[in-house]
C-alpha cells in the first residue's frame, strides 16, 4: 500500500502541504495517564523530525537557511497543523520550527515538532490568570434581591449562585454590627435566632458569589479559544457543583475598583488666615480625582457611602509669619468626621508651636491615618491658631482619600474579579482534573476541540481489538507489575487552608486536612508517596453559634461570646473564617468546590435578608454550599465531594454523612485498584506496525490478547512512513473494565432483566430488576444505575450507580429523597468475573415520581423533652394530597436516622386515621415510659412525621432529641422551673421572686441545709444559669427536686440586692458535682 503522507499547515489564512521525505521516519509518541504517576495526563506530541528542503518547503519558510531571513513562519509562534495519511486526519494539533540544518553538502533540512489539540490547550493556558478571562456572562447586579433569587435558579438561569455561609467578621472596629449565624435560648432568642433580629438581618456584604463549575470550565476554554465536549461536563453530578472564590481578605465580595470612593482636591486659591485667634474650615475646592462623587467641592467636605476603613491624608503649607510678640503661638491642623458642618469629632491632628519674632521658613502640618467610619459620616479638615501673631496664607496643600470601602449595593458585580488576583486558570482546570479523575484528549477531526471524561467512562468507552497476532510476531516481550513504580502511600485530599475547622483537623492527629483519605499499598515493594488534589479546599459544614448564657445581643457584648458550635442544631451551612482569639475574622480562603443543597429553615425560625429596615424573610427553606448533594443524605445514593466521608465531627449524627458516596468510589477507587491489582501487570513488547493502522490506533482501546484483556499506556516511535516496529507497552485491564465477548470467544456473559418500579411516591420508589443467568462466570456484583436525563443511563456516564449484592435471582432497592413529578430513567446491571464481559443491562425503565399535589404533604415541626421517659412530638399537614389522607402520624427510631415503617428497630406512633387524619392542622403525640415501654433515659431519638393515603406514603423531615439523664445520674445541668416556693418546679429556667433565705451551712457536700457562699466564688457544674455563680449567692439542698431520690440536687439562690440575707430574685435547680 503506498502512504501518502503530508503535512497541512494553515499561514496567514493560505493553505500549505509539506513535503516529508519518504526515507525520514516520522515517529510520534502516544500515552495515556502514565502508571507512575497516576492522575497526571499526557497527550499525543511527536518526536522531532525533519522535513527536506524542497523547494515547496523552502518557499513556506520563506528560505530560512539564509542568514537574511525574517518574519520566518512557525518559528516564533506556531501554526495549525494536520498530519494526513492517504487523505486522512490522523493528527490535529500545532507546528513548531525548531532549527534549519544546512549541511556541508549543501542539503537542507528544516527540524519541526507537532504537538496535540491536549497540549497545545495546557501552553495556552499557561501563565494567564482567570481575572484577565471574559466573565461577561456571568456579571450581575449585586444586591438582596439577586441572592434571594439565586436560591431558585432565578439569577443568570442558576449560573450564579449566593450559598448561606458564614464568612466571620468584618476586620474592623464595626466588626460585630453584622447579624450572626447563632442559636441560643435567652430572652431575646426565646423564639428567634440571632440572624432574626430585624435590626440585624443578613446584609447583602454578608453573602458571596458561587460559580456553577460547568459555566468556569466554559469560560476556562473561551479563554483561549477552545471547545469542549463529552459526557462528563454534562452530568447530573457536575452540573451540581459551584465553585465559591474569596479575592479579598475583608468581608464580602470584591468590586470594580472604579467603585471605589477615592478621592483629592486642592486649594483653588490660597486662604487668608487672619491676625488673633483662628478656627476655620480649610478649604480644598477644586477636585483632582473623585469617580463617585463622594466628595463636595463647594464645601470641601468627603461623604462616606459605605462602612468600613479608610485612610485620610490632609496637609497645609504656610510661611512662618512675623509674631511680633513674644507669645507664644500654637498652629493646629484637625481632621473631623460628623454631620458637616456641626456635630464634630476630632478623629486626627497635628500642631507646632512657636514663639519665633522674625518671619521663618516654611511650615506644613498634616493629618490623616487609618480610620473606621460608618455610612453617612462626613469628613473634613479645620485649622486652629491661638491668640497672636499676623494673618498669613495657605501657599499649598493637599485633601485625599487613597482607600475607602466600596459602595456596593445595586452596582454591577464583576465575577472575574472574586479570585484572588494570581489565582491561573490552569490550576482551576487541574483542580476539576483531579476531583474527578478527568482525561483530556482530542476530538478526532475537528480543530481546538477536547473531549472530557472520566476515567472509568473514557476507558469503558474503548474499542475492543484483538492482537494475538501481532503479539505471536513480538521481537521483544517484557512483563513486570506496575507497583514497581507507585507510591507506596497516596493521599487524595483538598488543599489546606486556615478556616476554623480545617485548622483543627490539620492541628491534630493525623494532620491531615478534613476529608482526606490515606492510602496504603498492601505491597512491600511501592515506595515513596504522591498526593493528588490540592486546589479546592474542602466544604466543611456545622451548626450555628451557641449564645448559652451570654447576652442575648452578642454583636454588643461581644466580649463573653466564645462562638461555641452547637453541633446538634438540624441547620448547618459552612464556616469560611479565620477563628482568632475567639473572634471569627473574613479573609481570602482558598477556593470551594460543593453542591447547591437546600435545607428546611427550621420552625419557627426566619432567617432575614436586606439591610436594616428593609428585609426579607425566609422561612421555608434556605441554600447553601454542600459537600454532600442532599441533605439529609440518603444512604448509598447521595454523592460526596469529600474523598473520605468517613469523619464527621463538626455535624450531627442525624446529616449521615458518612454514608454518602465519597468521591473517591465514585470516580477514583477503580482507577486506583486497577493500578495495585495483584494481577496488574505491565506488558512490553515490539511489534510491528503498517503506517496506516495509526488511524484506528485509539488511547482507550482495550486490546485483547490470547483471551487477556489490557489497556494501552504507552506508544513509542510509531513511524508515519513506513512499516516498522514499534514499542507498546500494555497494563493488564482490571475486570471492572473489561471488554464486550469477542466473536467466539468461548465464553458467555449474565443475562440481566429490569422490571418497573413499585411503591411509588412523590419522593420515593423501589427499583426492582434480577440476574436471570450467570454466564460462565459468577455475577460480582448487580445493582442499578439511574438519572433524569439519560433514557438508557450507564455506568460511568454521569448516571448514579447503586449496588447490591452479588449473584442469581431478583434484587430491589429503595429511593428515596426525589423530586416529584420528574422522569427517572433506570437500568438493572451485573458484572461478571469473566473479564471479557462489560457491566451487562436489562434494558431501560422510565417511572415518573408522583406530583406533589397529588400526595399529602406533612412537616416535622419539632420535639420536646418532658423528662426520662417522656418527650412530645409536633407536625403539621401541608396538603392532604388529591385523594385525601388515610392515616398520619410518627415514626421514631434510636439508630436509623431516616426511619421508615416496617424497617426494623421503627417505632410507629399513629396520630389519627381516616376523616380526622385528612385536615390541615398542625398536631402532636405525648410518649411517655409507662405506655411506651421501649423509651429509654439518656437516649438520642431520630424521628419523622409521616402522612399515607391511598396511593402515597409521605415523610416530613427527619429531626432528633435526647431523653433526659437517667435517674440519680450527675449530668451538671440546670432544670427549668417557675419558682412560687424553693421546691415548686415547672416550667421556666427563673423568675423574679420575693423569699428570703437564711445561712446555715453543715460544712460538707452535699449540704443539709441552706449555706451562705460568703462573698466567695464556687465552680458549679452544668450549663445556662448555673455556669457563673455570683458573690453573695446561696445553695440549698432540695430533696424534692427532680424525682425526688437525688441526693445531689441543690438550689443556687441569686441574692440580687447584695444583702446578706436578702432578697432572692433568682432560682437555679442543678446538679451537684
Amino acid at each position: 500500500m503506498i502512504n501518502d503522507l503530508i503535512l497541512r499547515v494553515t499561514y496567514e489564512g493560505v493553505v500549505y502541504d509539506l513535503n516529508v521525505d519518504g526515507d525520514v521516519p516520522l515517529r510520534l509518541d502516544m500515552s495515556t495517564v502514565e502508571s507512575q504517576e497516576f492522575g497526571k495526563l499526557f497527550g499525543i506530541g511527536s518526536q522531532t523530525f525533519n522535513l527536506p528542503g524542497t523547494s515547496g518547503n523552502n518557499k513556506f519558510f520563506k528560505h530560512a537557511y539564509s542568514v537574511s531571513a525574517t518574519d520566518v513562519p512557525a518559528f516564533y509562534n506556531t501554526l495549525p497543523v494536520s498530519v494526513i495519511l492517504n487523505g486522512e486526519n490522523l493528527l490535529l494539533g500545532r507546528l513548531q520550527l525548531m532549527e534549519v540544518i544546512t549541511a556541508d553538502e549543501g542539503y537542507i533540512d528544516y527540524k519541526v515538532q507537532v504537538t496535540d489539540t491536549v497540549l497545545q490547550f495546557q501552553e495556552a493556558l499557561n501563565g494567564l490568570l482567570i481575572k484577565n478571562a471574559d466573565f461577561s456572562d456571568y456579571d450581575h447586579t449585586f444586591n438582596s434581591a439577586s441572592i434571594i433569587a439565586s436560591w431558585d435558579d432565578n439569577l443568570l438561569s442558576g449560573s450564579i449562585f449566593y450559598p448561606l455561609a458564614e464568612y466571620g467578621g468584618q476586620n474592623n472596629s464595626n466588626n460585630l454590627s453584622y447579624a450572626t449565624f447563632a442559636s441560643g435560648s435567652d430572652s431575646e432568642l426565646s423564639t428567634t435566632r440571632a440572624w432574626d433580629i430585624g435590626l440585624h438581618p443578613y446584609e447583602p456584604i454578608q453573602f458571596l458569589p458561587a460559580i456553577k463549575a460547568k459555566d468556569l470550565l466554559t469560560v476556562i476554554f473561551d479563554q483561549v479559544g477552545f471547545r469542549y465536549t463529552g459526557s462528563f461536563a454534562e452530568s447530573d453530578d457536575f452540573n451540581q457543583a459551584y465553585v465559591l472564590p474569596k479575592g479579598q481578605d475583608v468581608l464580602g465580595p470584591v468590586v470594580d475598583p472604579a467603585l471605589v470612593g477615592t478621592f483629592e482636591a486642592v486649594p483653588t486659591t490660597p486662604q487668608a488666615i487672619g491676625a488673633g485667634a483662628v478656627d476655620v474650615q480649610v478649604d480644598y475646592k477644586t477636585e483632582v480625582s473623585d469617580p463617585q462623587n463622594q466628595y463636595t467641592a463647594a464645601d470641601s467636605y468627603y461623604t462616606c457611602t459605605a462602612t468600613g476603613d479608610y485612610i485620610f491624608r490632609a496637609d497645609v503649607f504656610f510661611d512662618q509669619p512675623f509674631l511680633g510678640t513674644v507669645d507664644i503661638v500654637t498652629f493646629t491642623l484637625q481632621l473631623i468626621k460628623g454631620t458637616y458642618p456641626s456635630s464634630a469629632t476630632v478623629i486626627d491632628e497635628a500642631r507646632i508651636t512657636t514663639n519665633i519674632l522674625d518671619a521663618g521658613p516654611q511650615i506644613s502640618l498634616a493629618v490623616g491615618g487609618k480610620h473606621a467610619l460608618n455610612a453617612g459620616d462626613e469628613v473634613w479638615i479645620k485649622f486652629v491658631k491661638t491668640t497672636g501673631g499676623n494673618a498669613f496664607t495657605f501657599s499649598d496643600g493637599s485633601f485625599a482619600c487613597s482607600v475607602a470601602p466600596p459602595s456596593v449595593i445595586d452596582t454591577t458585580l464583576l465575577m472575574g474579579l472574586q479570585f484572588q488576583a494570581d489565582t491561573k486558570s490552569v490550576d482551576i482546570l487541574t483542580g476539576f482534573m483531579e476531583q474527578y479523575n478527568l482525561v483530556m484528549v482530542p476530538e478526532v477531526n475537528s480543530e481546538r476541540t477536547i473531549v472530557i471524561e472520566t476515567f472509568d467512562t473514557w476507558i469503558r468507552s474503548g474499542e475492543v481489538k484483538d492482537w494475538s497476532q501481532k503479539y505471536n510476531t513480538a521481537k521483544r516481550i517484557a512483563i513486570n507489575h506496575t507497583v514497581d513504580e507507585l507510591p507506596k502511600e497516596t493521599f487524595l485530599k483538598n488543599a489546606d487552608d486556615v478556616d476554623r475547622f480545617s485548622k483543627v483537623t490539620i492541628d491534630n492527629q493525623p494532620n491531615d486536612q478534613y476529608g482526606t483519605l490515606r492510602l496504603l499499598a498492601d505491597n512491600n515493594i511501592s515506595q515513596g508517596e504522591d498526593t493528588i488534589g490540592d486546589f479546592f479546599a474542602p466544604v466543611i459544614l456545622s451548626g450555628p453559634f451557641a449564645i448559652g448564657t451570654t447576652p442575648a445581643d452578642l454583636r454588643i457584648a461581644s466580649q463573653s461570646f466564645d462562638f461555641d458550635i452547637d453541633v446538634n442544631d438540624n441547620t448547618v451551612i459552612p464556616h469560611l473564617y479565620r477563628f482568632e482569639n475567639k473572634q471569627t475574622r473574613a479573609y481570602a480562603f482558598k477556593p470551594r468546590i460543593g453542591y447547591k443543597v437546600t435545607n428546611q429553615v427550621q420552625y419557627p425560625y426566619v432567617i432575614n435578608i436586606g439591610q436594616q429596615g428593609s428585609f426579607t424573610g425566609i422561612s421555608g427553606s434556605y441554600a447553601t454550599l454542600s459537600n454532600v448533594a442532599a441533605l439529609p443524605v440518603a444512604s448509598g445514593s447521595t454523592n460526596d465531594l469529600l474523598f473520605n466521608n468517613t469523619y464527621t465531627p463538626y455535624t450531627d449524627v442525624g446529616f449521615n454523612f458518612s454514608n454518602s458516596v465519597s468521591n473517591y468510589d465514585r470516580y477514583w477507587k477503580t482507577y486506583y485498584s486497577s493500578l495495585y491489582w495483584e494481577d496488574s501487570t505491565r506488558v512490553t513488547l515490539d511489534l510491528f506496525f503498517e503506517p496506516y493502522e495509526y488511524q484506528s490506533i485509539k488511547l482507550n482501546d482495550r486490546i485483547v490478547i490470547n483471551n487477556i484483556a489490557y489497556r494501552i499506556n504507552k506508544i513509542k516511535g510509531f513511524n508515519l512512513t513506513r512499516r516498522d516496529i514499534v514499542t507498546v507497552e500494555l497494563l493488564r485491564l482490571y475486570p471492572a473494565y473489561t471488554p464486550v465477548v469477542p466473536a467466539g470467544g468461548g465464553t458467555s456473559c449474565p443475562t440481566v432483566s429490569t422490571y418497573p418500579a413499585q411503591s411509588i411516591t412523590s419522593q420515593s420508589m423501589t427499583l426492582t430488576g434480577s440476574v436471570d443467568s450467570t454466564g460462565t462466570g459468577t455475577v460480582i456484583e448487580r445493582g442499578f444505575v439511574y438519572s433524569t436525563t439519560d433514557t438508557t443511563p450507564t455506568i460511568g456516564e454521569g448516571a448514579t450507580k447503586i449496588a447490591d449484592g452479588s449473584g442469581l435471582g431478583h434484587f430491589d432497592h429503595s429511593l428515596t429523597g426525589l423530586n416529584p413529578g420528574t422522569n427517572y430513567y433506570y437500568q438493572a446491571y451485573a458484572s461478571s468475573s469473566e473479564i471479557i464481559c462489560d457491566p451487562i443491562y436489562g434494558g431501560g425503565v422510565t417511572v415518573t415520581t408522583l406530583t406533589s399535589s397529588a400526595c399529602p404533604s406533612v412537616e416535622t415541626v419539632n420535639g420536646t423533652v418532658q423528662g426520662p421517659y417522656e418527650f412530645t412530638l409536633f407536625a403539621s399537614t401541608l396538603n392532604t394530597g388529591s385523594t385525601g389522607m388515610v392515616e398520619r402520624g410518627f415514626v421514631i427510631s434510636a439508630t436509623d436516622s431516616t426511619p421508615e415503617i416496617g424497617e426494623t428497630g421503627v417505632k410507629k406512633k399513629v396520630n389519627a386515621t381516616g376523616g380526622t387524619a385528612d385536615v390541615l392542622e398542625s398536631w402532636s403525640n405525648v410518649l411517655t415510659g409507662s405506655v411506651e415501654t421501649w423509651i429509654s433515659c439518656s437516649q438520642q431519638y431520630y424521628f419523622r412525621a409521616y402522612a399515607s393515603s391511598s396511593t402515597c406514603l409521605e415523610y416530613g423531615t427527619t429531626l432528633n432529641l435526647t431523653t433526659e439523664a437517667c435517674p440519680g445520674v450527675i449530668t451538671g445541668s440546670c432544670l427549668a422551673f417557675n419558682a412560687s416556693g424553693p421546691t415548686n418546679f415547672l416550667n421556666a429556667c427563673s423568675e423574679t421572686i420575693d423569699i428570703s433565705l437564711y445561712s446555715d451551712y453543715s460544712g460538707s457536700w452535699p449540704p443539709t441545709q441552706a449555706y451562705l457562699d460568703g462573698g466567695g466564688v464556687m465552680t458549679v457544674y452544668g450549663v445556662h444559669g448555673c455556669i457563673t455563680p455570683s458573690p453573695n449567692t446561696y445553695y440549698a439542698f432540695d430533696s424534692g427536686s427532680r424525682t425526688g431520690t437525688d441526693n445531689n440536687s441543690f438550689l443556687r439562690v441569686s441574692d440580687g440586692g447584695g444583702a446578706n440575707p436578702g432578697d432572692v430574685i433568682s432560682i437555679f435547680d442543678c446538679t451537684g458535682p
